[in-house]
């Protein structure tokens, strides 16, 4: 039977020195005491998007950042016009909008070169969006649901 090993503290997503245990693979997402520590960590930096969850219909404050060497345009549907981003600037979008009804942010890079968004939650209120260089398609856009998840596309 193959084992699987499991670092508690980096599956976690904090610091310091944490003991290993081994688990067969089938039953590392069921097995009862680590299942409920993963699911209660959050995340502060570098998330992602299946990691941050805001409470449906409190405000939140969003930021970006634009990273890349080429200006960027962003534009949150459907509450604001196209706004030029360039390198280095950073802008906070919105400051009390809510999850409902759900809400989007588009962005694209001027030169057409792929541009990868990198999500933040720095506070509880906070979503930021550092847009840096990508490969591929990259991404396009950031969702945030009526349920208060967060989707990047």
């Amino acid at each position: 039977m193959k084992r699987v090993l499991v670092l508690l503290g980096f599956l976690a997503g904090i610091g310091g020195e944490y003991s290993a245990t081994a688990y067969p693979a089938r039953d590392l997402i069921s097995h009862r005491s680590i299942a409920p520590f993963l699911l209660a960590q959050t995340c502060t930096a570098n998330c992602g998007s299946r990691q941050i969850q805001f409470t449906p219909g409190q405000p939140i404050r969003l930021q970006m950042s634009n990273r890349t060497a080429s200006l960027v345009r962003v534009q949150q549907r459907p509450l604001t016009d196209t706004i030029a981003l360039p390198p280095g600037a950073e802008v906070e979008i919105s400051s009390n909008f809510g999850t409902e009804p759900n809400l989007s942010v588009i962005f694209w890079d001027e030169t057409y070169l792929a541009v990868r968004a990198v999500l933040f939650r720095p506070e509880t209120n906070v979503l930021r969006i550092e847009l840096i260089p990508g490969a591929g398609t990259g991404d396009r856009s950031v969702y945030i649901e009526n349920d208060g998840r967060v989707r990047l596309f």
